[in-house]
Order: C-alpha cells, then sequence, then structure tokens
C-alpha cells in the first residue's frame, strides 16, 4: 500500500487529504493505464481559524 497525501495552506486554514492506493493500481497508472478505473475514497482533516477568539483577543 501507498499513502497519497496533499496539502493546501491559505488565509482561511490548512487542509489535508490522504488515499491509500494499493500497489496493483499504482502499478497500473504508472505504466500508462487509465487512471479512471482505479477508485479513490479520500480521508483528512482541515483546520480553521477560530476568528470570534481572534476578535475578542484584540479588544
Amino acid at each position: 500500500m501507498l499513502i497519497l497525501q496533499e496539502t493546501c495552506i491559505d488565509s482561511a486554514g490548512s487542509l489535508v487529504v490522504y488515499e491509500l492506493v494499493d500497489n496493483l493500481a499504482r502499478h497500473v497508472v504508472m505504466n500508462g493505464g487509465d487512471s479512471a478505473y482505479v477508485a479513490l475514497l479520500l480521508s483528512g482533516f482541515e483546520i480553521v481559524l477560530d476568528v470570534l477568539v481572534i476578535v475578542l483577543c484584540q479588544i
């Protein structure tokens, strides 16, 4: 199994998405096979800013 991970950070917060890919599917795609037949079930989490706390701390 291979774990693919993608992260994104912007002013709204951070996002981490990951997916388990089995070796056979990875091998097929890397050798020019059609990736449309590889099923992906993404998981992940998001870290967002708590704007209310930031506003209250500035008062």
